[in-house]
């Protein structure tokens, strides 16, 4: 255990004994277990940046988050799917990528593996604002479900992106802590803002008030109350009290803004939908 320990960065031998590095300390910090920090790890140093696949998947490796069966009848569409995103998936399949085209495996072998993979699958469709209704159809995944999922994803998202930035990865560091908030929240980029500043509106309501040209904290705040009460999913009181929030926000300087970054031209990041419940990434 020692040996692995020191292998994985964790600790440092100094004579006879041995000690945390600031990377150990970290982990102990972040309530993470050497073993899903040793895979966290080695998926980062995979690659220079990947698509919001690669990332999730990477996440949901950690033994805390539960994971979603495969189907029979969805086998081929997830491995299709793990075809399609091979270069992008930080942790490859337990086989070979000739083995799996050439049909040289047994479905067992490749289980466990396309069930993190659907778990991804099914986070990123919750982040892309696909409804709980949907969602229960599509995954057997229902609200309490979703809470679970949303607490261990602002948790192991935000491990994985503190992760990065120990490291030195600044690119996997940036792009973390925007899909951090995307699959705690289950809201699409441009809701950040408003599902993180605002108590009372999650993911409908942010979506709601965006459509309705209410974009960020500064709208909110310079807005009659009256023009919200009539969004739907609002009242009176509701609306009077985000406009309060907005306005003691601006007021006081905490305004938490969300994250923004530059997507490189060779990282696919857009999707969608294919045969009713996967993603197909383009």
């Amino acid at each position: 255990m020692i040996n692995f320990l020191v292998e994985s960065g964790f600790l440092e031998r100094m004579d006879s004994n041995v000690a945390a590095t600031a990377l150990g300390s970290l982990l102990n910090n972040l309530y993470l277990d050497p073993y899903t920090a040793n895979t966290y790890i080695r998926g980062l140093r995979a690659r220079d940046e990947t698509n919001d696949l690669g990332y999730t998947h990477l996440i949901v490796q950690s033994p805390e988050v539960p994971r979603l069966r495969v189907r029979r009848n969805e086998f081929d569409d997830y491995l299709e799917l793990v075809l399609d995103n091979w270069d992008y998936l930080l942790i490859k399949p337990p086989i070979s990528r000739d083995e799996i085209e050439n049909g040289e495996f047994e479905d067992e072998e490749l289980e466990d593996y396309l069930s993190t993979v659907k778990t991804a699958v099914m986070l990123l469709d919750w982040a892309n604002e696909v409804s709980e209704d949907e969602l229960y159809k599509n995954y057997d995944v229902g609200p309490g479900d979703l809470r679970v999922y949303s607490d261990l994803m602002d948790w192991l998202a935000s491990a994985v992106a503190r992760l990065a930035g120990a490291l030195n990865m600044r690119r996997h560091e940036e792009m973390l802590n925007i899909l951090r908030w995307r699959l705690t929240y289950g809201v699409r980029d441009e809701l950040i803002e408003l599902v993180v500043n605002l108590e009372g509106v999650g993911r409908a309501r942010a979506r709601a008030l965006y459509n309705s040209g209410f974009r960020n904290i500064e709208d909110i705040a310079n807005a009659d109350p009256r023009a919200i009460s009539v969004i739907r999913g609002f009242g009176d009181k509701l609306a009077r009290s985000i406009v309060e929030q907005a306005r003691k926000l601006i007021s006081e300087g905490r305004v938490a803004r969300a994250p923004t970054v530059n997507r490189e031209d060779g990282v696919r990041q857009g999707y969608t939908r294919k045969r009713g419940s996967l993603l197909d990434y383009l």
